[in-house]
């Protein structure tokens, strides 16, 4: 059976297309900066925003009995994450805390709040979903707005690209070239927080997060130069969306874990290669 006459599987496929590369680009901003642990801490903060905003709803219907639409937690979980990320930059500059302890809070208490809220308050039943989301369910409304997110982070990734490249070799020299560099640090965080935000109904927590980090960490283990870097970071991207959706259907897994597995696979294959050609030369 031609696997391309689903409806929900060309859907799934266009998704992991726009999504893959996209992560793959901010992967190249996170890791380059050692901030991996950023992205990976946002995306675990969602787990209390999706609690939050569902203990919302809940209440308001309660006691008001108000209804909402199925865009309210979207929009509430996006309101959220940029809020997590700008209070992260303020306690930052404002206080002595060093960003790996500030995002360890931010790890921990948002994983503790949300499985708190959704398991106990909101009866939750579906945290699996969370974690990995559900990219065969997306719709061509969630199609839309994840083109929309690509286009937007492209747009400004390629924009900033000079200001952020010196960012990342030293920002004294980015302040000295005449680099906005805090007005660059609150984008850039905003852009990311906005992504995973997103990005979550479709890829979960802990997925964004992998499809973030492990492309771009791929690519560096064979990048030669900057250009190469994010030319096979988009490359490993898309490979490992693609190639993870396609093979959740032959083996008849779950597609989040095989599309995270499989980015895995590609790391493991092209670090096994790479010690392979350094020991023939």
């Amino acid at each position: 059976m031609d696997i391309f006459s689903f409806d929900f599987f060309r859907r799934s496929l266009l998704a992991a297309l726009l999504a893959g590369p996209t992560c793959a680009l901010l992967g190249v901003i996170t890791t380059s900066r050692g901030q991996a642990f950023f992205s990976d801490s946002l995306a675990h903060s969602t787990i209390a925003g999706y609690g939050f905003g569902l203990l919302l709803q809940l209440l308001f219907s309660r006691f008001w009995e108000a209804s909402f639409s199925n865009v309210f937690i979207s929009s509430f979980m996006f309101f959220y994450c940029l809020g997590i990320s700008l209070v992260f930059l303020f306690f930052l500059n404002k206080t002595k805390l060093e960003s790996d302890t500030l995002l360890s809070l931010i790890f921990t208490g948002s994983v503790s709040w949300g499985i708190l809220i959704l398991t106990k308050m909101v009866h939750y039943p579906l945290l699996e979903s969370l974690l990995f989301g559900d990219i065969n369910a997306s719709s061509w409304t969630d199609i839309g707005m994840l083109g929309i997110v690509s286009l937007v982070s492209f747009f400004f990734l390629f924009k900033n690209m000079p200001g952020l490249l010196l960012v990342m070799i030293d920002e004294n020299l980015a302040v000295s070239e005449g680099v906005q560099v805090k007005k660059l640090n609150y984008q850039t965080v905003i852009l990311i927080g906005g992504v995973i935000a997103l990005s979550l109904k479709l890829l979960g927590a802990l997925l964004v997060s992998a499809m973030i980090v492990i492309p771009a960490a791929t690519a560096k283990l064979l990048a030669w130069n900057f250009r190469s870097l994010l030319s096979l970071s988009l490359a490993y991207g898309c490979v490992g969306a693609v190639g993870g959706v396609v093979l959740s259907y032959y083996i008849d897994a779950m597609t989040g874990p095989t599309i995270g597995g499989f980015e895995m696979a590609l790391l493991l294959l092209s670090f096994s290669l790479k010690n392979l050609f350094v020991k023939k030369r």
